[in-house]
């Protein structure tokens, strides 16, 4: 979110977009491209980047789950009997 001053008080941070779900109403593979991870050189741009900024609020992103990144109904049930 930009405030009225012009500086950016929310940010939403994504370190990766893998996913090894294939949900019918995702559209990343149109809208993002190829699957990667950030590289540290350019988290520590984007940090460099945002930091003159107040950011007041900031979502840390792209860490998907355990339960989230089993894919399956299956999966998730054999997880939850482990636990």
């Amino acid at each position: 979110m930009i405030s009225d001053s012009g500086y950016i008080t929310y940010a939403y941070l994504e370190t990766t977009n893998y996913c090894n779900l294939d949900c019918s109403f995702c559209n990343r593979m149109d809208v993002i491209g190829p699957l990667k991870h950030m590289s540290l050189d350019k988290w520590e741009k984007l940090l460099n980047g945002i930091s003159h900024h107040p950011i007041t609020e900031a979502k840390l992103m792209g860490m998907v789950d355990e339960i989230h990144s089993l894919g399956t109904p299956e999966h998730l049930e054999e997880y939850l009997e482990k636990t």
